[in-house]
């Protein structure tokens, strides 16, 4: 391990004839590590319990970040969860639960595996013009809130999230949002829905090779303060309701990327008015230059 990260709560590892794996030795595991600056970080695991279904239960300094469960005697794709965190020592701990009791059966743990990634010049709010911000959800301390996805990773380019239900929420508390925009990429083919309250404002289609962008025009709409984005699997599957027994299993089709609104921080009129002030303020310096003799032109007149 790196000498900065300690984990505990887990046996050595061990070999199964074709994977490492370790095994629980307490109700819970532990990974105890420093950040030195402002980071982003996300823990890697995936369970495996042949005579049970085994929850794991994620968090990071005691937020809940993710909650799945591995069905008895299959193996499912890896659970990856983070999130930003400040420099200074922070934990990710993971619960083991059968059927909502610390699990009695053998439990081995795969791919257990801490990263952590610099956030360099990741910033929420960013200026996009006069009186306007565009505000991202995947950045430090973002105004931004999201609900009905699985939790922030990276995927080694990008910050990314699975589309674990049918729809999702994007929301906001403060701010008239003029626009909307993502994308979302699809495993299969699938059908995009967006939403303003009960009014449709774009659908799109996807496939495995075509992503979907959904850019939506919220001006007018001065008291809506979220989107409802509906995603839907049109393979017979619905969006977080694979079919057991297949590899997908516990995820949707679909994974969001760079979800991001343009927000309007000063009104029009205020923007006039101050353009309207400065203007007047040239306006009135430009004159007493002039009536002071400072002014250029009337300089060269009476050189």
């Amino acid at each position: 391990m790196p000498p900065n990260v300690t984990l505990t709560g887990l046996s050595a590892p061990q070999f199964d004839g074709v994977n490492f794996y370790r095994r629980p030795t307490a109700p819970f595991s532990a990974v105890d590590f420093i950040a030195q600056g402002e980071q982003f970080v996300q823990l890697e695991y995936q369970l495996y319990s042949p005579p049970s279904d085994v929850t794991g239960i994620l968090k990071l300094d005691g937020r809940v970040l993710d909650q799945t469960t591995f069905p008895a005697g299959q193996f499912i794709p890896n659970v990856v969860a983070g999130a930003f965190v400040s420099a200074g020592a922070h934990r990710f701990t993971l619960d083991y639960r059968c059927q909502g009791q610390p699990c009695a059966a053998p439990i081995s743990q795969y791919w257990t595996r801490l990263g952590q990634l610099p956030s360099g010049n990741i910033t929420a709010r960013q200026d996009a013009g006069l009186g306007v911000e565009r505000w991202w959800l995947n950045a430090p301390a973002s105004p931004l809130k999201i609900t009905g996805t699985g939790p922030l990773f990276f995927d080694g380019t990008s910050f990314v999230r699975r589309l674990t239900d049918q729809s999702f929420k994007l929301s906001w508390t403060s701010g008239e949002v003029l626009n909307a925009s993502m994308l979302v990429y699809g495993s299969q083919s699938f059908s995009v829905t967006t939403r303003v309250g009960n009014e449709v404002l774009a659908v799109q289609n996807g496939a495995k090779n075509r992503s979907v962008s959904p850019a939506v025009s919220l001006v007018g709409k001065k008291k809506a303060q979220s989107l409802t984005v509906q995603v839907d699997c049109l393979k017979g599957v619905s969006a977080g309701k694979a079919e057991a027994g297949t590899a997908g299993i516990g995820s949707g089709c679909a994974f969001l990327y760079f979800p991001q609104v343009a927000v309007l921080t000063d009104s029009p009129a205020t923007a006039l008015q101050t353009g309207g002030a400065v203007l007047a303020a040239l306006l009135v310096i430009t004159g007493l230059w002039r009536w002071l003799g400072l002014a250029p032109g009337r300089r060269a007149a009476t050189g």
